[in-house]
């Protein structure tokens, strides 16, 4: 099922198993000590104002930290599979789930220190979080153009939201 990030910090309501599972996640990567940053439609909905349904929470961290975070999950009764290695692991408590990020598809726009350098600390669900930077959001954005997904228009609307606050020479350095 989908669910609209919530552009509060309101932490979710009792019962609700998807937002019980993303706040229990979070707190598990929390507890892990692996460095991470939110992503996907909850950070595009905290940049642009603008909520959208999403089918999972996205969290981005380092290839080398991945391993990590993933037999943290394991051991806490999640199912874990890394469907693409390159780029994306997933976790899944039943049919809902977390894509554990550390590259784009295409391999270029992989997760490095840059990205928790520049991370914007903000509360979601509750949680204190940091949110993927703006820029390395457009830069890995702009690089799905796919059949089934183009992403034009989240980079329309950060573009609109932010870009008189982005560190455009980091951006053009990035690409």
């Amino acid at each position: 099922r989908a669910v609209a990030p919530m552009n509060t910090a309101s932490v979710p309501s009792p019962g609700d198993p998807l937002l019980t599972f993303y706040v229990d996640s979070l707190r598990l990567l929390e507890a892990t000590g692996v460095p991470f940053v939110v992503g996907g439609a909850f950070a595009h909905s905290r940049y642009t104002g603008r909520d959208r349904d999403t089918k999972d929470l996205d969290v981005l961290l380092k290839r080398e930290d991945v391993p990590c975070a993933l037999a943290a999950f394991e051991e806490a009764g999640y199912k874990v599979e890394v469907p693409f290695p390159h780029w994306l692991g997933k976790v899944c408590s039943g049919s809902d789930c977390i894509d554990v990020i550390f590259s784009s598809g295409n391999c270029i726009a992989t997760v490095d220190e840059v990205w928790f350098a520049h991370a914007v600390p903000r509360n979601t669900l509750g949680i204190p979080v940091h949110f993927c930077p703006p820029e390395e959001m457009l830069w890995s954005k702009s690089y799905v153009m796919e059949r089934e997904r183009y992403d034009g228009a989240d980079i329309v609307h950060l573009l609109h939201a932010c870009s008189a606050q982005f560190d455009w020479h980091r951006l053009l350095e990035r690409f």
